[in-house]
């Protein structure tokens, strides 16, 4: 289970965090450790505290590593907590938070303890999806949030790749997955959706020495080269800038006390959605953080005005030049030319080419009248510039096409090409593909792979058919599909690859003329489908105890539960397949995507009672209950009936508890606890094979007799 494991009628180990300001004195707890993204946090100053069997751990170690915006308000003694878009406020021996504004009750109240501020680290870190560990016997707790990107590193991404301009590719590479450095030429690349943001600045943001200065106002400013300026009460002696999750601008401002009159400012416009400010630290110097949220691909640079009272970050405007189009041999070849480095986004839309630049203009004089281009694929380009400050080429075209892109410094230039394959066409608007049956193509032997970890699916024909329906890729770019791909796979037979914005089902069929695939839900295709969540893994290991890893016993229960369920008719996905670490987010994202329900499996452990055993089930009441046709309060008893009846375990009940995946899933969910890894004779018990099977097949029996209560309503 995430962060601590429960025990009913027994004091839970919580984990808690500081932040700042007076009260008791309570004793340090010995031999306690914290981990934060892999790195042990050691402050001689705020040692861990032991509260009424609460563990409290220093804030400022926690969160800012974690890169949340941490700020402290005296008028009111209430913390707030921004990560993303989640905001977390707290008030000191107040048992209710406001999440999102929302409020929401908290197990232990925020405490001043040796003049520190103490806030529930479980309760945050579940909220803002981190994952929290706690290990019994090392007597660590540990915390893993995802991974922050400096600019210095984007920029040695970026030299990284080919000329081509695959955000994608560069999307990949910053979340550590792999890719190609280069480019197919046969490949299309362009924008998938992801927001890069790019530091150009030239100025250094050299540090001096300055007495402490308030930071006063936030102001945008326009014209030829639009910029935003964070507006100080004196000389300002220190910035730190970086980047988060590609589309977030950090400015740490040294010495600087927060005197804004409010913590947000929205922009909507110039490329910058808004920007928010708070006291990020006021110890052992004061730090003011300001981010800004991009909502598009942007070049920025950031440097102090002359007399450093202020701190400007210019949005480096762009311009094309001049743009031509030639054709000869079959392709058409576009080629734009910008002042600065070419910076743009090429996608399909609908039977249209799109090159969006950001922050770009076109040169005086240059035509944006619609222009016929007698080009062999292109049939007139639009030139326009949108009220997001992008300026766009829209290339209207004859037939579907493939195309590449290739920069070189300001010169772009796109190569559209007629599609290496025939006789198979998607519809965007049905999301639909169709297959000529040439050649002796059908669908009566075709085999379905549902690939959906890697957001593939793929049809495999029986035989090859490379002659009727050639070879390459097809873009889509729907929403729901990204690209088809047709190719032949080792064995000779012809494949059709599909891949996926999100997680999809296809109904595969076929008349005298084609065969269809038509891209749906999961529940629009299957009658019950289950998402089954091995907690834990990878770096977050869960309970140990016995020679045991909670991560391991719940991916073996988790698989055979996915078998179980296969074996009943319900189509089932696992929200990992080995030990990596989802978040908790995309678990619940996972979820909320395929639909039907949801069942999260965990080991519970209790390292100060080594006598406490037993099946506990947990459940969340969120809003949808009432009409889903069966709650998540139900689903958990009718799993927990079974799983008692199959296993023999003590009963622990059934009770509500607010974990982040059930509060965040939007579909029937159980949070099952199955036996204490701490007590030896149970722990030997829940490792084997045989016992694991029961357990399976008794969640996946409890699961397909709720399907038969909702489907009762």
């Amino acid at each position: 289970m995430n962060a601590h494991k429960f025990a009913k009628n027994a004091a839970a180990l919580s984990l808690c965090v500081l932040i700042s300001a007076p009260a008791p004195v309570f004793a340090a707890a010995p031999d306690m450790r914290l981990i934060v993204n892999g790195e042990e946090i050691t402050d001689p100053t705020a040692p861990p505290v032991i509260y009424d069997d609460y563990a409290l751990v220093p804030a400022r170690g926690v969160f800012e590593k974690l890169n949340a915006i941490v700020s402290w308000r005296a008028d009111d003694r209430s913390v707030d907590i921004s990560y993303g878009a989640v905001n977390i406020t707290l008030r000191i021996d107040d048992y209710e938070a406001l999440v999102d504004g929302k409020p929401e009750r908290i197990d232990v109240a925020p405490k001043i303890i040796n003049d520190k501020t103490m806030i529930p680290l479980r309760f945050i870190s579940e909220s803002l999806g981190f994952e929290v560990g706690w290990d019994p016997d090392a007597r660590t707790a540990s915390v893993v949030g995802p991974p922050v990107e400096r600019l210095s590193d984007q920029r040695h991404l970026e030299e990284r790749l080919s000329p081509s301009l695959d955000m994608a590719a560069l999307h990949k590479i910053s979340e550590g997955l792999e890719t190609d450095d280069g480019a197919d030429e046969s490949t299309p690349s362009g924008n998938s959706g992801v927001i890069t943001i790019k530091d150009v600045s030239t100025d250094a943001l050299i540090k001096t020495s300055a007495p402490q200065t308030k930071i006063m106002d936030i102001t945008p400013s326009s014209g030829d080269k639009p910029y935003f300026s964070i507006v100080a009460e004196s000389e300002i002696s220190e910035v730190d800038k970086f980047s988060l999750d590609g589309d977030r601008l950090v400015l740490d401002i040294y010495g600087a006390l927060n005197a804004l009159p409010k913590n947000e400012y929205v922009f909507g416009n110039d490329g910058v959605l808004k920007a928010r400010a708070s006291q990020n630290r006021t110890e052992p110097s004061l730090v003011t953080r300001v981010v800004f949220e991009m909502d598009q691909n942007a070049e920025f640079s950031v440097a102090f005005s002359e007399d450093r009272k202020a701190i400007n970050v210019h949005l480096e405007q762009n311009e094309i030049l001049n743009y031509s189009l030639e054709t000869g041999e079959g392709k058409d070849v576009l080629s734009v030319r910008f002042r600065n480095d070419a910076n743009a986004d090429v996608y399909l839309d609908g039977g249209k080419l799109l090159v969006r630049a950001p922050n770009s203009s076109f040169a005086d004089g240059l035509s944006t009248d619609d222009s016929p281009t007698g080009g062999s694929l292109v049939k007139a380009i639009k030139a326009a510039r949108d009220d997001k400050s992008a300026a766009s080429l829209e290339l209207s075209l004859n037939e579907r096409v493939s195309y590449s892109v290739s920069a070189d410094g300001p010169l772009m230039v796109v190569v559209i090409t007629k599609p290496t394959y025939r006789n198979i066409e998607y519809d965007d608007k049905s999301h639909v593909l169709r297959i000529a049956k040439t050649g002796g193509l059908t669908a009566i032997n075709a085999k379905e792979t549902d690939l959906y970890s890697k957001l593939e699916y793929v049809i495999q024909f029986a035989g090859s058919y490379g002659a009727e329906i050639g070879y390459g890729e097809m873009p889509v770019r729907d929403g729901f599909v990204n690209s088809v791909k047709i190719c032949d796979n080792d064995a000779g037979f012809t494949e059709i690859i599909i891949s996926e914005a999100r997680i999809l089902a296809y109904e595969v069929s076929e008349d005298n003329e084609y065969v269809y695939a038509r891209a749906v839900t999961p529940v629009e295709k299957y009658k019950r489908v289950v998402t089954v969540d091995p907690g834990h893994g990878g770096r977050d290991p869960g309970a140990s105890a016995n020679g045991l890893l909670e991560k391991d016993l719940c991916l073996s229960v988790a698989k055979k539960t996915a078998e179980a369920l296969e074996a009943r008719g319900v189509k089932t996905y696992l929200t990992r397949e080995d030990d990596s670490y989802p978040s908790l987010s995309a678990r619940a994202a996972l979820a909320n995507d395929v639909g039907g329900m949801f069942v999260s499996i965990h080991i519970n452990s209790a390292d100060k009672n080594p006598n406490a055993n037993g099946l506990e089930t947990f459940f969340y009441p969120n809003d949808f209950d009432g009409s889903s046709g069966v709650s998540g309060e139900k689903l958990a008893n009718i799993i927990h009936k079974e799983l008692l009846a199959a296993t023999g375990l003590k009963d622990r009940t059934v009770f509500k508890n607010e974990l982040y995946v059930l509060k965040n899933s939007k579909l029937p969910s159980a949070f099952v606890e199955l036996g204490f890894i701490s007590a030896p004779d149970e722990a030997a018990k829940i490792s084997s094979p045989a016992f694991q099977l029961k357990a399976a097949e008794a969640i996946a029996d409890g699961a397909v007799k709720a399907f038969g209560v909702k489907e009762s309503n």
